[in-house]
């Protein structure tokens, strides 16, 4: 890789690591402004809106997300593209399924960056790579994945 491409690789997912460990923190302090303009507690807000309990949920799970991404980075260091992409992919996917714009956008800005240094095609970086290490590594974003199916299911059945 050329140093610009490194560190630019390497700033997006510094930037997208921060940026998914603070967004609970975020909105968590948005559920305790709702909660005391309602004039409750948090865990009684909770418990009274739905939705601010999806948005917990979902909130919740980006720390797990960043936790991920650390892997990823770790495995284009050591140049294992394939499974960087699957895990990328697979944790794009989550976030599409959790609505949060910034994970999509920095997994995508990622997905093109470790696509674009990679320095040869996909076919042949997938046809020569081990299916079952691949499914191997890519367990941690399947999981991230079921999570993210259920809060979608639940919030699409709340509306």
């Amino acid at each position: 890789m050329t140093s610009t491409a490194e560190k630019w690789m390497k700033r997006v997912f510094t930037w997208s690591k921060v940026l998914l460990c603070v967004y609970p923190f975020i909105a968590l302090f948005y559920m305790r402004n709702i909660a005391s303009m309602a004039g409750t507690g948090m865990q009684e807000s909770l418990q009274a809106n739905p939705i601010l309990a999806v948005t917990f949920l979902s909130a919740m799970l980006q720390p797990f997300a960043a936790w991920l991404l650390t892997i990823v980075e770790r495995r284009v260091n050591t140049l294992d593209y394939a499974d960087a992409l699957t895990c990328l992919g697979i944790i794009c996917a989550a976030e599409c399924l959790l609505k949060n714009w910034l994970g999509i956008i920095g997994c995508a800005i990622l997905f093109y960056l470790v696509a674009k240094e990679m320095p040869y095609s996909f076919k042949k970086e997938f046809s020569t790579a081990d299916r079952g290490e691949i499914f191997k590594d890519a367990m941690g974003p399947v999981v991230l994945t079921l999570l993210s199916v259920f809060v979608f299911f639940v919030s699409s059945r709340i509306g």
